[in-house]
């Protein structure tokens, strides 16, 4: 029990001191920065990275994220001088498309017009 007790203590003396330095980000920054408070403390403690491995994993994170460029879905990627391909004509999904959810609403509808009985039976079925 002390052994907890000793180790709750010694992860809010650490934690304490770097909500005292993003006190003002946490007010004014949001979610965010308490997240990225948490990230480095689970990193150093669950993880059992060393303070540098730590910072270096979010260093790393930031510089990922000043590299590279968000993608609009009306981007477009070809133009023949007439339409343009946008990147939301390329990205599809084969299970969500107007005809599977016309046929997912027209089943349950029906399904809800039969008795409890014939809903049994047919979930049993199939």
């Amino acid at each position: 029990m002390a052994r907890q007790e000793s180790k709750a203590s010694s992860f809010f003396q650490k934690i304490g001191p770097m909500v005292g330095y993003n006190a003002a980000s946490i007010l004014f920054g949001g979610g965010g920065y308490i997240i990225s408070l948490y990230f480095l403390s689970f990193l150093t403690e669950v993880e059992k990275l060393s303070v540098d491995q730590a910072g270096m994993v979010i260093a790393m994170a930031h510089i990922w994220d000043a590299v590279t460029d968000p993608v609009s879905l009306y981007e477009p990627l070809y133009s023949d001088g007439t339409d343009a391909i946008c990147v939301m004509d390329q990205v599809r999904d084969t299970r969500s498309t107007d005809e599977n959810w016309l046929e997912q609403i027209a089943l349950d509808d029906a399904i809800g017009k039969l008795s409890e009985r014939e809903r049994r039976i047919l979930r049993l079925r199939f």
